[in-house]
């Protein structure tokens, strides 16, 4: 008769589990479906796309940077591109 009693007393424990985990879930989907819960996913989604933004533009000028320093070492060996005759704008 013990294992009974501490058998029905366990399976009761779990079923008030089960009661409290539903009613938690449906709160969850409850504020799921509200309009705060819109404006936050709107929030998160727009914080992410201003992260990958910055992350892609951060490397573009990076590249830009390595690019610009390459050109100019370049120059440094053999001097700038020399003018056509009659100078930059033609007047001499």
């Amino acid at each position: 008769m013990q294992t009974q009693e501490t058998l029905s007393s366990t399976f009761s424990g779990w079923k008030s589990l089960g009661v409290t985990l539903l009613g938690s879930l449906g709160s969850v989907a409850g504020w799921a479906n509200s309009n705060a819960a819109g404006m936050w996913m709107g929030v998160l989604i727009a914080a992410i796309g201003l992260y990958i933004n910055w992350k892609y533009k951060f490397k573009e000028n990076k590249r830009k940077q390595e690019a610009h320093e390459a050109w100019m070492k370049k120059m440094e060996f053999t001097g700038p591109t020399p003018f056509p005759e009659g100078g930059i704008y033609g007047e001499e």
